[in-house]
């Protein structure tokens, strides 16, 4: 998971990504991984992650999330609406490149690429 994340703090989705970071010397130092898997074992980890019950990947984002809140102090006012109170945020696409690749949506995004623009938002109650 560690890798992935690193991954993903580069804007690198895509599991092959993590190819040259096998033999980088700083990127695992940086991520606290003994080894940085290949390809396919990240790919077979993440799936087995997914699919285990072991670990509710939901439950533990969405803590994580709150304690970067709370770490951070960041400033969170809410908003009444009928019986509960909701918190506004801005938020923006992460355009992924995926030049060159046959998937299935691809088209032009603003960043002047192919690729997808995904946009992730959960409504939580407080």
């Amino acid at each position: 998971m560690k890798s992935y994340i690193g991954l993903l703090c580069q804007d690198k989705s895509d599991f092959d990504a993590i190819e040259p970071f096998r033999e980088d010397d700083v990127f695992p130092v940086c991520m606290q991984v003994k080894q940085v898997p290949s390809d396919p074992t990240l790919r077979q980890r993440m799936d087995a992650a997914a699919g285990s019950d072991q670990a509710d990947w939901n439950v533990i984002l969405l803590e994580e999330s709150a304690d970067l809140l709370r770490r951070i102090a960041a400033p969170l006012t809410g908003i009444a609406v009928e019986n509960n109170v909701l918190l506004p945020f801005d938020l923006d696409v992460s355009p992924i490149d995926n030049s060159g690749t046959k998937k299935e949506g691809v088209s032009y995004t603003y960043k002047g690429m192919n690729g997808f623009a995904p946009l992730f938002a959960r409504k939580i109650y407080f």
